[in-house]
């Protein structure tokens, strides 16, 4: 009975060890790619999709802790109705960019060889620039506004010797610098970039760890 208790308890134990030895302390860094998709509002209170790509570069820390810059950019086409502008009941037609810088920490709740959970935290900025077009005219509006970000996220990559692959989902704070840019013209109203919002971004991403 001894000698089975001893041997349970080593069982027990695999999980454990083999978690604390398979990160690889010689793979701290990460460069990589991604797919995003963010849902934004829009100056008329509709959400619109907006999707495009970035990278990422990743420093390890520790086992648990990591560094992580992004840069994305993502694109949408939306419409508003004409209120005067072009034909008559004619909706203008408006081309939204959204470019984020952040910069956060990963804590990774396992360190599985094969599936790595991570929670994530971080702050940037980002940079909105408006596109719009009025149908009859032939002219378009160029307007710009400077935003800072904070964000939540929690992600699972799946590791294959250097490489992974992971899906992240961020919940993204948006808050417009009213004093930057095109900001002061819309001083206390939203205008075409609400004063703040909280979207949500999924990345999905492929990442080189060496």
């Amino acid at each position: 009975m001894y000698r089975i208790l001893i041997a349970l308890s080593c069982i027990a134990a695999l999980p454990s060890a083999a978690s604390a030895e398979s990160w690889n302390s010689s793979q701290r860094w990460g460069l990589g790619v991604h797919a995003t998709a963010v849902g934004v509002d829009s100056s008329n209170a509709t959400r619109e999709m907006m999707v495009g790509v970035g990278v990422q570069g990743r420093y390890r820390l520790t086992r648990r802790w990591e560094l992580e810059l992004t840069v994305s950019q993502t694109d949408g086409v939306g419409q508003e109705g004409g209120g005067g502008f072009g034909t008559v009941g004619e909706p203008l037609q408006m081309h939204r960019q959204l470019t984020q810088l952040t910069a956060g920490a990963l804590f990774h709740l396992n360190s599985s060889t094969e599936w790595d959970a991570t929670v994530a935290a971080g702050l940037g900025a980002a940079r909105d620039t408006i596109w719009v077009h009025y149908p009859g005219f032939g002219s378009q509006n160029l307007m710009m506004f400077r935003q800072r970000v904070a964000y939540l996220g929690a992600g699972l990559e799946r590791r294959f010797a250097n490489w992974g692959l992971a899906a992240q989902f961020r919940v993204v704070e948006l808050k417009r610098d009213s004093e930057a840019l095109d900001g002061p013209a819309f001083t206390g109203f939203d205008g075409p970039v609400p004063r703040e919002a909280t979207e949500g971004q999924l990345n999905l991403m492929a990442t080189y760890y060496f």
